[in-house]
């Protein structure tokens, strides 16, 4: 995906138009692009924070399906003591992903 936009001329950030949309979907076979923004990232005190949108949009007509803001902290994921409790913003990222995933996948059935 990354090099389709990239040879596109699709800048991060930036949404591919409506021509780039079609090409992708004739190649991939895609109907549904998914991307989004870290809007903060911060990895100070002890305590990594993270906050991010990401948005699903159909490639047929560029249509906004949905979104998602999404924040957290490692801090909320502390189960008891200090277990559970992510130190690294990788880690947080990746976390917070699955967790959007699967509420995504909820809401799907």
């Amino acid at each position: 995906m990354r090099n389709f936009l990239f040879k596109g001329g699709v800048l991060p950030g930036d949404f591919p138009d409506y021509s780039k949309l079609q090409k992708l979907r004739e190649e991939s076979g895609a109907d549904i692009i998914v991307g989004g923004s870290v809007l903060k990232a911060d990895d100070k005190s002890g305590t990594v924070r993270m906050a991010l949108i990401l948005w699903a949009r159909n490639i047929a007509d560029g249509k906004l399906l949905w979104t998602t803001y999404y924040v957290k902290s490692g801090e909320d994921y502390r189960k008891f003591f200090h277990f559970g409790k992510i130190f690294s913003l990788n880690e947080l990222a990746t976390k917070m992903l699955s967790d959007i995933v699967i509420e995504w996948e909820k809401n799907l059935k």
